[in-house]
């Protein structure tokens, strides 16, 4: 049961069902790194909401009747003695009853998972670090491993958890924790791949979790015997139901990749119609109105361009702190120009009021440097460079990488007419390698939560990843935004939601620091942010058709550099 129940199925074949998700090997490059596998989920077959989706008989004799055997035998373990266990130790009343009466109806999963085989240099995390929605999970797998759960000792550390034969994995839920209120802890936990065979291939991985949910009316409130008047409650009261499908929905978050190969200025008949350029303005609408952020590909940005700029700035980074301030960032905030030491920048979220940035500016500091670079011809705010002897080269490279993001595909006529000037920003951003320990109480990011204060902003990261997003669906989780080889990352800013009044998201992200690679150190990234603004003069007013009686105005009207500039003010 555990080694390929649906081994040798044309993908043509199982794709076909709602319930089986196919993954192409040779796809590796074009998607997000946790996708690298491929899964079938199976319910109780007497489920009145989720009814499940099988195969025809034909195709794979006996699949049916022996899954859904083993999902009942797992179901018999935890009515008849994983949750009776829980409930004696936890003190709970009913003899041991107490929280097998609310998972008999419950909508619990099992997930048939396979990792395929792909080759050693694709370094890769085959699930990342997570924690699981329900209130718990066995989990049966082969003899490859990769299995890995955060140390409880606080360190960031992640330890192996090896196949052991003849026993099931168990872990703790969130649910569970919550009715606990945090004794009971559930972890995070990921599935790295294993060191290569010699073959330069990472072996193919199968595993089988059965997921335990409550009944999905049942309201998850603190167990009496979990708080009182000096432990307060943690989490407030939520049906198992909607917690379940909030987590879900942002597992299921895959941020649109639009692809700029055909799109030049939307009036070029030799490679573009008209209708060619409105679907793909369409395609980046939709996606700032859903979440603000989106994958572009094929914006005629050499690649060979991108990776000898992010050559630079290592090169730049790598320079004594001495030799780096002989560039340094104005005094004046404003001025964003040169380069800025670590812990200078802070990242306030929104716009605050003085009692506000106190609490921003409090010892804190961010682990991150920056050198910052604008129009060379700009009138108002010169650039900073550091001398020609010191880093020869730099200067022309970097205006040049500058101006060949000025030429990325704009906005028409109408929004280029308004960023005409290229008041725009290019970031070389350098997060050091940091003790695991430094980020070990979840309180302290690599970039705190934020918005961007422009117009948008185009973002060149490296692979090693901690970018994340806000979750849309308004939960409050943030989704990652993983390194997709060939792309660049794309996000709305505070300008573009003021100008469509609200419609175009201008989104919460930050970045987290990724698991450690078991040296307890986080790994150095890289990431250069190209910052779109408007002209320095330019008024930022609600578009027409984005506002109307029935829809008023959310945003008076104010000049772009004005909100740009104060926002700036209370990030130093």
């Amino acid at each position: 049961m555990s080694r390929g129940s649906t081994e040798g199925i044309p993908a043509s074949e199982e794709s076909k069902f709602h319930k089986w998700h196919a993954f192409d090997p040779s796809d590796l490059t074009a998607r997000q790194k946790q996708s690298a596998k491929e899964y079938f989920d199976i319910g109780r077959d007497n489920c009145s909401r989720v009814s499940n989706v099988w195969l025809p008989e034909q195709v794979l004799p006996g699949f049916r009747d022996a899954a859904s055997a083993f999902f009942n035998t797992c179901h018999r373990f935890e009515l008849q003695k994983l949750l009776p266990a829980l409930s004696l130790g936890l003190g709970l009343p009913g003899e041991g009853e107490f929280l097998g009466n609310i998972h008999r109806e419950g909508e619990n999963q099992m997930r048939l998972l396979h990792y395929p085989a792909v080759p050693a240099e694709s370094e890769m995390d085959r699930i990342d670090a997570h924690t699981d929605f329900g209130t718990c999970t066995m989990l049966f797998q082969d003899d490859v491993g990769g299995l890995e759960v955060e140390s409880p000792s606080g360190s960031g550390n992640f330890v192996p958890a090896p196949p052991i034969p003849g026993t099931v994995v168990f872990n703790t839920g969130d649910l569970l924790m919550r009715w606990s209120n945090d004794t009971l802890k559930s972890t995070l936990h990921r599935v790295r791949a294993p060191p290569n065979d010699g073959t330069g291939m990472i072996k193919e991985r199968f595993s089988i979790p059965y997921f335990m949910d409550p009944d999905r009316d049942i309201l998850v409130d603190c167990l009496p015997n979990c708080w009182a008047e000096d432990k307060p409650k943690k989490y407030e009261p939520v049906t198992a139901g909607a917690y379940v499908d909030m987590r879900i929905d942002d597992t299921e978050i895959i941020f649109p990749i639009i692809d700029f190969a055909r799109f030049e200025d939307g009036t070029s008949p030799a490679r573009t119609t008209h209708d060619e350029a409105i679907e793909i303005g369409r395609q980046l609408v939709q996606a700032c109105r859903e979440g603000g952020f989106a994958y572009f590909l094929n914006t005629g940005i050499r690649q060979v361009e991108v990776d000898s700029m992010f050559e630079w700035s290592r090169r730049l980074f790598s320079l004594p702190n001495k030799t780096k301030m002989l560039a340094a960032h104005p005094k004046e905030a404003w001025k964003d120009r040169g380069y800025t030491r670590f812990g200078r920048e802070q990242s306030p979220r929104e716009e605050f009021d003085p009692s506000e940035l106190a609490a921003i500016r409090k010892p804190n500091a961010v682990p991150q440097e920056s050198f910052d670079i604008g129009r060379d011809n700009c009138l108002v705010v010169s650039n900073v460079w550091l001398p020609e002897e010191v880093l020869p080269g730099f200067r022309d490279s970097a205006s040049a990488f500058f101006n060949t993001c000025l030429g990325l595909p704009g906005g028409g006529k109408f929004l280029g007419n308004m960023h005409g000037k290229g008041d725009n920003q290019l970031r070389l951003l350098h997060y050091p390698a940091t003790p695991a320990e430094t980020f070990a109480s979840g309180e302290r990011n690599r970039l705190g939560g934020h918005t961007d204060f422009g117009t948008c902003t185009i973002l060149f990261q490296d692979d090693v990843g901690g970018l994340e997003v806000e979750s849309p669906n308004g939960s409050g989780n943030f989704v990652p935004a993983l390194p997709i080889p060939g792309t660049v990352v794309f996000n709305t800013g505070d300008l573009l939601m003021r100008w469509s009044n609200g419609t175009l998201k201008s989104t919460l992200h930050r970045v987290r620091a990724p698991p450690n690679d078991r040296t307890g150190m986080i790994k150095e990234r890289f990431s250069i942010p190209y910052f779109i603004d408007p002209d320095r003069d330019i008024l930022i007013d609600c578009l027409p058709g984005y506002w109307d009686e029935d829809k008023p105005k959310k945003y008076g009207p104010l000049p772009g550099r004005a909100h740009i500039d104060m926002r700036i003010e209370a990030t130093y």
